[in-house]
């Protein structure tokens, strides 16, 4: 059994809009959109967040990926989430042990965060001096660089409570929700989507050897939203099927 294919599979499916049915008394995610946008130009106007930069092409007439389920609609990914950009942290900065682990690319796997795989610490005050880069629960985290044309990177896994202080470093991507009406673990599925892999990996840069993904081409990647009630029903379904496959295996 290709129980990696299954999972894509499943994926797939989910994001589709075929794997739960649609319920007519859901709210459409076209309202819950508003209403997460509201929330980020409240955020811009305090000053709390910036602007997404589109990318040229967000002006064309927009071709979707495929047709959506009724009460489901289309945005980009920067209508819902906000991207932070990791720190450069000095190596001569680390020290053996702290409650300050930086998260490096070789930390984060898909729905894995793996503090154990050559774990790096900083001192309490480097942790306060680069507090903008912390980590919270239910972030998204992404890694950004990898082998070019080996599709070996891209991975995203919701970030859940820690004993720690997370702090980001560079190329790991973080993205955070607007607004409590979005089911991150939903979201995260959904980055693992073909059509999303296929999108962003279309976009790769960098050398011979190094494949880069840039923020502006995340967030500029068509997301297929549902209402929010059905989102919490696709991660029920989606962890079932999951978690009998591992029974299996």
């Amino acid at each position: 059994m290709n129980t990696k294919a299954l999972r894509q599979k499943i994926l797939d499916l989910a994001i589709h809009g075929k794997l739960v049915p649609q319920d007519p008394n859901d709210e459409p995610a076209s309202v819950l959109l508003e209403r997460i946008k509201a929330e980020k130009e409240r955020l811009i106007k305090e000053g709390k967040i910036k602007r997404t930069k589109r990318s040229k092409a967000a002006c064309d007439k927009p071709h979707y990926p495929f047709e959506l389920p009724k009460g489901w609609c289309w945005c980009k990914l920067y209508d819902i989430v906000e991207f932070i950009g990791g720190y450069a942290y000095k190596s001569n900065t680390y020290v053996s042990k702290s409650d300050y682990q930086v998260i490096r690319i070789g930390n984060v796997k898909n729905d894995f965060l793996n503090l154990e795989n050559l774990p790096v610490f900083v001192p309490e005050t480097i942790g306060n001096q680069t507090a903008k880069y912390r980590i919270y629960e239910n972030d998204i985290l992404f890694t950004m660089t990898g082998t070019k044309g080996k599709r070996d990177y891209f991975f995203t896994t919701v970030v859940t409570k820690q004993g720690k202080i997370l702090l980001l470093n560079q190329r790991v991507g973080c993205l955070r929700s607007f607004s409590t009406e979005l089911n991150m673990n939903y979201l995260s599925m959904l980055l693992k989507g073909k059509y999303i892999l296929d999108s962003i990996f279309s976009t790769e840069t960098g050398n011979v050897s190094q494949g880069n993904i840039g923020s502006e081409n995340t967030l500029n990647l068509f997301v297929a939203l549902p209402p929010y009630v059905e989102q919490q029903r696709i991660v029920k379904k989606v962890n079932s099927f999951f978690d009998l496959l591992n029974v299996i295996i």
